[in-house]
């Protein structure tokens, strides 16, 4: 499958390529900097997702786009990104997008993410009202190799990014929330 990976330079858009690669498909990074990403085995594409034209190039000719975008300007609102994701969608037309989100796990941390949790809803927003054959995965709070559960619930990068390569022969037009187990009241 010809894969386009938004966010590819970060955390888990790393695992997002690598573990793409691994199982065949021809990826394309799409990232702000093109020395991000020491990859031969890849496509690099420098650009930015604010740019309507740019996310249509990219993704000309692709099967399928995969998100893992973060915010440029951490515990703050980035309407550029919240923009991009709109670019994606309306690039993509019918084609399957598959977005990282957070779930309501992350809610501990809350008052200090809480914009980035408003714009993360913002863009699932978006992606609910396009054409897009898309599936929204709602994660806990992300760490670099252990997944537990307990609360809060961690999920480590790495299976992330395998559960969203998972979804894109999976059922779409849906939410896919990964750990939302009940708070005990003990």
């Amino acid at each position: 499958m010809n894969l386009v990976v938004f966010g590819a330079s970060g955390a888990t858009g790393r695992w997002l390529v690598e573990l793409a690669v691994r199982q065949g498909h021809s990826v394309t990074a799409f990232v702000r900097r093109a020395d991000s990403i020491a990859r031969t085995d890849v496509r690099v594409v420098q650009g930015d997702v604010g740019d309507r034209a740019a996310v249509s190039e990219v993704l000309a000719g692709c099967d399928a786009a995969l998100s893992a975008l973060g915010t440029s300007r951490p515990l703050r609102s980035d309407p550029r990104v919240i923009q991009g994701v709109q670019h994606i969608c309306d690039a993509l037309g019918v084609r399957r997008f598959v977005y990282l989100s957070v779930g309501r796990t992350v809610m501990p941390v809350t008052f200090i993410v809480r914009r980035e949790i408003a714009d993360h809803r913002a863009k699932e927003a978006i992606i609910e009202r396009s054409r897009c054959d898309a599936t929204i995965v709602r994660a806990p709070l992300l760490t670099a190799n252990s997944t537990a559960a307990g609360w809060p619930p961690r999920m480590a990068r790495r299976d992330v990014a395998q559960l969203m390569l998972e979804q894109l022969s999976a059922p779409s037009r849906r939410v896919v929330t990964i750990f939302e187990p009940e708070r005990s009241a003990a």
